[in-house]
């Protein structure tokens, strides 16, 4: 059966001209498409490939950029794509403020997921992202990140996942009201101040929340507001303590992490109340 689905990617590929850009493959949800974008005739190029595919919708659509030029209306030719990836190479530091607001109009009712990575999102201008508003979930990585202040009203946004980003960042209020997912991984520039602020921005119907190897020096007190939660993350902190009711107002969670800290003491009624722990004490001891 492998067998036959790698061939079947491959033949997939076949049937479709995108050069200059590489199909990498298909699967149920359909094409992957790579594009590097390293001068204006390679978006010039990119575009016509997709205006001549016979895809409409495509699973994944990649495009590295070091073109520091801007990048024009219709990017995909009117085609649309699930995922976007948008890559930086880190001595470039691509910037989105370089997208045309209408940069994936054609994707906007397609575009659930999108991804960045290597990018300066020091100033960005976040309108880009005004036509995703289908968008569930955003991956931000490896990346500069000063602000998500101007992230636009993003109804069905459910995840958002930042790891090993440098720079402060506010959290937008009220763009996100239907967050579920939270992580922030390798924040080096993150204060416990920054952290607490974050924890009372986020809606308290949140069920998963991963702050691991974030500077943590102590458990935030806003802990207690998110009575839905059903995993946590805290490991790879400087946490010393595990404080009574450390989650007093949170229903049977079914995993807590909080491995790999400075743990000196957890508070005999730390997890009181608490009936169902499906894995607790393998990451606790």
């Amino acid at each position: 059966m492998v067998a036959l689905a790698s061939s079947f990617a491959i033949d997939e590929c076949h049937l479709h001209d995108y050069r200059p850009c590489l199909c990498l493959g298909s699967g149920k949800s359909g094409l992957e498409v790579f594009c590097s974008i390293d001068k204006e005739s390679d978006i010039t190029a990119m575009q016509k490939a997709f205006r001549r595919s016979t895809v409409q919708n495509h699973a994944s659509v990649a495009l590295e950029i070091s073109f520091l030029s801007a990048i024009p209306a219709d990017l995909l030719g009117g085609k649309s794509s699930r995922q976007i990836h948008l890559y930086g190479p880190q001595q470039h530091q691509f910037s989105p403020n370089q997208l045309h607001p209408d940069a994936f109009a054609s994707s906007v009712n397609e575009t659930l997921e999108l991804f960045i990575y290597d990018s300066d999102l020091s100033v960005t201008d976040w309108s880009f992202l005004e036509r995703l508003q289908r968008l569930e979930q955003l991956y931000i990585r490896m990346s500069i990140l000063e602000s998500l202040q101007t992230l636009p009203f993003l109804p069905h946004l459910h995840s958002l996942y930042v790891e090993d980003c440098s720079g402060r960042w506010a959290w937008p209020s009220g763009a996100t009201p239907n967050l579920n997912s939270l992580t922030i991984k390798s924040a080096p520039d993150f204060t416990q101040a920054d952290l607490e602020d974050v924890f009372y921005s986020v809606p308290s119907s949140a069920t998963y929340l991963d702050l691991s190897d974030s500077q943590l020096k102590r458990i935030p007190a806003a802990m207690g507001r998110f009575h839905r939660l059903k995993y946590l993350d805290l490991s790879s902190n400087a946490i010393r303590i595990v404080p009574a009711d450390l989650l007093p107002v949170m229903d049977n969670p079914d995993e807590i992490n909080i491995s790999s800290n400075k743990l000196e003491r957890i508070h005999p009624q730390a997890f009181r109340g608490k009936k169902k722990f499906n894995k607790l004490h393998e990451y606790i001891f």
